[in-house]
């Protein structure tokens, strides 16, 4: 049983601890090509730089750099109402923008092409490389 914050309205009150019971729809097994909650843990910027390093060859130090300025660039972009095209990640655009007092809260779609699921060993759908060697 899973428990939670239960926020006051009035801000006199406490808050309250309130019991979370699973209901028989959520044991239930799920429809085929229903849409799941993520299952898995979050995506770290650590694990993406160690990621980036190790497919492009690269030192983390090295790669650390890059990451963070296209993770900015892609916020901004998205901030800034952008709609992105990056295969093989996909279409991404922003649908609705709210305003809080401590963050910006953009609800984004991502569209894939089922192609770009099938992503091979080396980043690219048939598996080769996709970035070209340097000429000797």
């Amino acid at each position: 049983m899973a428990t939670r914050r239960k926020a006051p309205r009035g801000g006199t009150e406490k808050a309250a601890e309130v019991a979370i019971e699973p209901t028989e729809d959520a044991a239930a097994p799920a429809e085929e090509g229903a849409v799941q909650p993520a299952q898995k843990p979050a995506v770290t910027k650590r694990d993406l730089v160690a990621r980036v390093a190790e497919l492009a060859g690269v030192k983390r130090r090295v790669a650390r750099p890059v990451v963070e300025a296209v993770l900015a660039e892609l916020g901004n972009a998205l901030s800034r109402g952008e709609e992105l095209n990056l295969r093989p990640l996909g279409r991404a655009s922003v649908n609705r923008v709210r305003e809080g007092t401590k963050a910006e809260v953009l609800i984004v779609k991502l569209r894939r092409a089922r192609a770009d699921l099938e992503v091979g060993p080396e980043g690219s759908p048939d598996g080769t490389d996709p970035l070209a060697q340097a000429a000797e």
